[in-house]
């Protein structure tokens, strides 16, 4: 995973003040296309989704001074497949 902060903060920039990490991992999905399949292909037959969904999230929680983003509660969101999962919610400061 080659992520960054200022591609990061491009993507929150263009989302709500309050926002999930479904809607980060959409957007980052959107701009970043190629690597998120890349990065769905180096898990390929064991739960590559989730598993790389967790590690976008995971960009968020360990950053989230840097990205000037603070953790809310959790709570259901729909998620890519359109199932309604728990997940992090996050208000920008």
């Amino acid at each position: 995973m080659k992520l960054t902060i200022d591609e990061v903060l491009a993507i929150i920039e263009e989302l709500e003040d309050y926002f999930s990490s479904h809607e980060f991992i959409e957007g980052y999905a959107y701009h970043h296309e190629e690597e998120y399949i890349n990065m769905l292909c180096e898990h390929k037959g064991d739960k590559a989704f989730q598993k790389v969904h967790a590690q976008l999230a995971r960009f968020l929680i360990e950053h989230k001074d840097e990205l000037r983003i603070l953790k809310m509660p959790r709570k259901g969101s729909v998620n890519v497949f359109g199932n309604i999962t728990e997940v992090q919610f996050w208000q920008k400061k």
